[in-house]
């Protein structure tokens, strides 16, 4: 002791240097039991990091597109002289390529990891709305509903708090719907054509099972898929031209058909114009809810894949119940044929997540209600632009119920092998409980949360799970009056649903950021 007093230290100093040392190692344990808690040491020891620069190099890449698919925008607010918007457009084109041109020659010769894949594709779904927010604000906007709308548009949902839409500009109103467009699909397509050659994490991305017997090369099939997307496009434009007799509003609803989104023209949806016309919207839509690789095949003459389908099958059957139970069963004031047919389609509506209605969906019964959410709840097929469970996933889901009650007849030793058409993988089965348990804890946070906010709770669940599941039809309590807490709730959900939860969730992941990183070159 006396030789620490020589040295300056007294017995005061010993005690709180011992008292620091404890606190810091009982920091570093806490920090170690939150580590564990995240992930194994087994799967820790095995699992690589994001490489960021990986992420923001690829990032560059997807800005130069979005640079690139904001030029028909441009073209379009040009021809109707909005210059406001136009200038808007330029400054995002340029900020875009100011940010993408300086990462092509640093391309890494790496293929991505399943995990960079959906970092990329979450990030991008987060900053590119915050871009595009700002030329939305041309129709007289304030940021804050210009970014929600722009949430909502690259997210594919159509949940809009414009007031007016007949009022916008056409420049407006075609971004929109372009924004769905590219949003629908695009964005996952131009991730794989251009940079994954992972092929798992390519199927990951796109929303497909990882045993799929029909996909070869997951280019080639981001290849056939954009083929199919564009010619459905064009026939749809010219299919709704056809009945709807006006060029505009035809690639504005087709734009938003084919993408599954929802965003109209008209302040009233479908309501506007005549039923061959709705028909015809609605049946681009209920294309682009189908398996579009198959829609390829079934392009190039094999139509036996398409129809022969399993998954397609079941969906279409599943909207043939509903909108049976809804146009003969269900009571209802009107008994025209008119009222039977717009139930019909917005059956078909709610099944495809498209959001078009020629209904008022902010007055319907509660049966009526219950309905179209449990049919937006399911969704369309795996590998279209639509959005909610998917329908691959109800087939998953009932196989496993049964294998399950089988199972409990068994002999102690039998085991019992699960078998489902496309799928073999024990990680699809994981994947399919995951995304079952997490959209449904999802929608009860936010449908509590909404109900906090004082709406009716069926018309908040309604609400949530529109946005969850990306559908875009409203209860209405999605406005331009509605709280900005609320606002954001819906667009947590709108990004949740869109990239299926695992991908925003990644980014969120510590030790994904976190553990060693594998060499690049």
């Amino acid at each position: 002791m006396d030789r620490k007093k020589e040295q300056g230290f007294a017995p005061d100093d010993v005690v709180g240097m011992a008292h620091l040392k404890g606190r810091l190692y009982g920091q570093y344990q806490r920090l170690v039991f939150f580590r564990d808690f995240l992930m194994e040491e087994g799967l820790r020891a095995l699992s690589y990091g994001i490489r960021p620069r990986f992420v923001l190099t690829y990032l560059g890449v997807l800005a130069l597109t979005v640079a690139i698919l904001t030029l028909p925008p441009l073209v379009v607010s040009l021809a109707y002289d909005e210059k406001i918007l136009a200038l808007r457009l330029v400054g995002v084109i340029a900020a875009l390529t100011a940010f993408g041109i300086p990462m092509i020659p640093i391309l890494p010769a790496n293929a991505l990891q399943e995990n960079e894949a959906l970092a990329i594709t979450a990030l991008a779904f987060i900053l590119i709305p915050v871009f595009m927010a700002f030329p939305l604000m041309s129709s007289s906007f304030p940021y804050r509903l210009a970014l929600f709308e722009s949430y909502s548009a690259i997210t594919s949902t159509g949940l809009t708090v414009v007031d007016r839409i007949e009022s916008c500009s056409r420049g407006f109103l075609f971004l929109r719907s372009w924004m769905q467009w590219y949003g629908g699909l695009g964005i996952a397509i131009v991730s794989v054509a251009l940079f994954l050659r992972h092929s798992i994490a390519a199927k990951r991305l796109l929303g497909l099972p990882e045993t799929n017997g029909w996909l070869t090369s997951s280019r080639a099939y981001a290849r056939n898929v954009l083929i199919s997307y564009c010619v459905l496009t064009i026939a749809g434009v010219l299919g709704v031209y056809m009945f709807l007799g006006e060029g505009f509003h035809a690639v504005v609803l087709t734009l938003s058909a084919v993408s599954t989104g929802g965003f109209s023209s008209f302040d009233d949806s479908l309501a506007s114009i005549d039923p061959l016309s709705r028909i015809a919207v609605m049946l681009v839509a209920l294309a682009g809810a189908l398996p579009l690789a198959l829609v390829y095949r079934a392009m190039r003459g094999d139509i036996r894949a398409l129809v022969a389908d399993r998954e397609v099958l079941v969906f279409l059957t599943l909207i043939a119940v509903s909108g049976f139970w809804l146009c003969t069963i269900l009571p209802s004031g009107a008994t025209g044929a008119s009222t039977r047919l717009d139930r019909g389609l917005l059956t078909l509506s709610a099944h495809s997540t498209t959001g078009f209605s020629a209904l008022d969906t902010t007055a319907l019964s509660a049966a009526i209600q219950t309905t179209i959410i449990l049919a937006m709840l399911v969704g369309g097929c795996g590998g279209s632009s639509s959005g909610g469970i998917k329908v691959w996933r109800i087939i998953v889901a009932g196989r496993l119920l049964l294998h399950h009650l089988a199972g409990a007849g068994l002999p102690e030793h039998a085991w019992l092998r699960l078998r489902v058409e496309k799928l073999s993988s024990r990680r699809d089965i994981d994947s399919t409980v995951l995304v079952f348990a997490l959209m449904f804890c999802v929608i009860g946070l936010s449908w509590v949360a909404l109900c906090a906010y004082g709406y009716p709770m069926g018309n908040a669940l309604f609400e949530v799970v529109s946005a969850t599941t990306n559908a875009g039809l409203s209860s209405g309590i999605t406005s331009s009056r509605m709280p900005p807490g609320a606002a954001w709730i819906l667009v947590i959900d709108m990004l949740l649903g869109r990239l299926e939860f695992i991908a925003l969730l990644i980014i969120l992941f510590p030790p994904a950021w976190t553990s060693k990183r594998l060499k690049s070159s």
